[in-house]
């Protein structure tokens, strides 16, 4: 019931050390999670942490998960100044409770935590041929943004189906990525907090495919080496992989249509280049 202390101390050969360590009696926090209509969640995963603002580095002091009645009671904490309580729960916005000081001993109420239905995504993916893709990853990511939503990357079901929840209103890009296929990035698409948008459906491409074997100059198999394919039908992507025990490659998410240009590195032989490979051959 005390919380973790550590210090560094440099000690020489043949030295004596004394250090005295002041131990804190740990506390704990106490409330109960709701929505937005005042019914209980239970399930629901709470983490008691520093602020974000009184540390740049995040770490969890407890955490536990709501009962049949959404109260929740997480003990041993480390007593604080600057501490807030995080909540997560499947569908609904993260929330946030304000900043608080915890003391040694105490046992902290801090009343409900309310949470709110995030938006949802529904749709499907298929082939161009219409047929469904499954075990495809869906990834949503803020318009005009560079990072994907945490908590937001599902993969495709029975029928080529997917359901992305618990986003914040506006407008997302997605992504689907499936072996063989060409990435595809669905742009404007607009979500409203507490609501579904329903009927998206998602086209993927087959890929273009290049495989091929590296071999030295007695013909045989180099393992381990790295081939790069720059895709000139994507801005010049690069597709990277790693040569086998049999020294094969192999590439099936090709855009480009006629040629692209392959690069080989290994250590021991050094670097060949080749400028123009027909898509569609080994």
């Amino acid at each position: 019931n005390y919380a973790r202390q550590k210090k560094q101390v440099a000690i020489r050969k043949g030295q004596e050390f004394e250090q005295v360590f002041e131990l804190y009696q740990t506390g704990g926090v106490i409330g109960t999670v709701v929505n937005t209509s005042g019914d209980p969640m239970p399930g629901a995963h709470v983490e008691v942490r520093p602020s974000a603002d009184s540390t740049p580095t995040l770490r969890v002091l407890g955490n536990g998960t709501t009962d049949r009645v959404g109260g929740f009671i997480i003990g041993n904490v480390e007593p604080g100044e600057e501490l807030e309580v995080r909540v997560k729960v499947t569908g609904y916005l993260e929330s946030f409770t304000d900043k608080f000081a915890l003391a040694s001993g105490q046992q902290l109420e801090i009343g409900k935590i309310v949470v709110q239905l995030g938006g949802e995504i529904e749709g499907a993916v298929v082939n161009s041929e219409g047929r469904p893709v499954n075990g495809v990853w869906v990834e949503a990511r803020p318009e005009g943004g560079t990072d994907l939503v945490p908590g937001t990357s599902v993969q495709t079901s029975d029928g080529g189906k997917f359901l992305l929840r618990g986003l914040h209103k506006g407008k997302y890009e997605l992504i689907a990525k499936g072996t063989g296929y060409v990435d595809s990035h669905t742009p404007d698409v607009e979500v409203r907090e507490g609501t579904r948008k329903t009927g998206l459906q998602i086209v993927l491409e087959q890929g273009g495919k290049i495989d091929g074997i590296v071999v030295n100059s007695e013909n045989e198999p180099i393992q381990g080496a790295e081939v790069i394919v720059r895709d000139l039908g994507a801005g010049l992507k690069e597709h990277r992989a790693v040569t086998n025990a049999q020294g094969s490659f192999a590439f099936t998410s090709i855009i480009a249509e006629d040629f692209v240009e392959v690069e080989v590195n290994d250590k021991d032989y050094g670097t060949f280049l080749a400028e123009e490979i027909k898509v569609g051959t080994s």
